[in-house]
């Protein structure tokens, strides 16, 4: 009996001294300042700027009209001749398609579209090889099998008569050309203070605010004040690369947060205004955030939108 006792007191000391260690070791930060894990820019609203589910199966013809999609289709072709006639006209006519396979190899996740010749589809497929994270993009035709032609990105397919992995060549591909093309653009994170002064984020950051009134005075200041800052996301939804710029009051972080929403292809611009993580005041572009009481997740309307308004000014030059 006195052995049980001991061993009870002994698992509640235990207990009592985990509790004790885990209070001590959880740092304390200032009231007017975020937690730096805390202050995690758009996932701080991930109900409605998370990441959904992925909706499979897709198939080519579901995203090839996405600008992203597009640009990286068209490279494939540029200079080639004697493309074989179906493939040619796959974006007029489509083709016999499979769902898309997702792989990862590396840091990137490959989307691998197969399509082939209606009339032919052992001896005539095409498989499209596109990453969202990677520039580049890749094409192989095949004939029962059998690689016949390499489009967009040379590979090297065999070593002697052994076949090679290729999607690990291409990711070192991906992985220079992503890193040149970043080193390009910036060094290290970007905050909105380093983009605000171009002209094409400037005009969009004017136009959220075309309009409206009693926007609060640190906002209003950001351009020649600043404010408390947090690096860019980037997110990609539906052939968009959304870059996401959080700021907030200083010593009023919680209270008074504004995430803008901006992407290089899209001619609009969506800006949120939050306190303590509850949306209270939309700029540019006005969202559909609930359904009811469910949130929505409201990137995919973001792009939709931003689509139809590419389409509209297509329209509208050729008017």
């Amino acid at each position: 009996m006195i052995d049980l006792l001991y061993t009870a007191i002994k698992k509640l000391l235990m207990m009592f001294l985990l509790q004790l260690v885990a209070v001590l070791t959880v740092p304390v930060y200032a009231e007017d300042n975020p937690a730096p894990d805390d202050f995690v820019g758009v996932h701080a609203l991930e109900k409605f700027y998370g990441y959904p589910e992925k909706l499979l199966p897709d198939t080519l013809s579901n995203v090839i009209d996405q600008p992203i999609y597009r640009a990286k289709w068209d490279s494939l072709f540029e200079g080639e001749t004697g493309v074989e006639t179906w493939l040619a006209e796959y974006l007029d006519k489509g083709a016999e398609e499979n769902p898309v396979e997702l792989v990862r190899e590396g840091d990137f996740e490959f989307e691998i579209y197969s399509l082939c010749d209606p009339n032919n589809c052992q001896g005539s497929q095409f498989h499209f090889v596109v990453s969202k994270a990677c520039p580049k993009a890749f094409g192989l035709m095949t004939s029962f099998d059998e690689a016949t032609r390499q489009f967009g990105v040379k590979l090297k397919l065999y070593d002697g008569d052994k076949p090679l992995y290729i999607l690990t060549e291409l990711a070192s591909h991906c992985s220079w050309d992503h890193w040149i093309d970043e080193v390009g653009k910036h060094e290290g994170p970007d905050y909105l203070t380093d983009v605000i002064d171009k002209p094409d984020y400037r005009l969009k950051w004017n136009s959220l605010f075309e309009g409206e009134v009693e926007v609060e005075q640190w906002l209003a200041e950001y351009v020649h004040n600043g404010a408390v800052e947090h690096p860019v996301e980037r997110v990609e939804e539906g052939g968009f690369v959304f870059e996401i710029y959080s700021i907030c009051e200083p010593h009023n972080c919680w209270g008074s947060h504004f995430y803008w929403f901006d992407s290089k292809t899209c001619p609009l611009a969506h800006g949120v205004m939050t306190s303590f993580n509850e949306v209270t005041r939309q700029f540019g572009v006005k969202l559909k955030l609930y359904d009811g009481d469910k949130p929505l997740y409201v990137l995919t309307q973001f792009a939709d939108l931003c689509r139809a308004k590419l389409e509209e000014d297509l329209a509208d030059q050729g008017s």
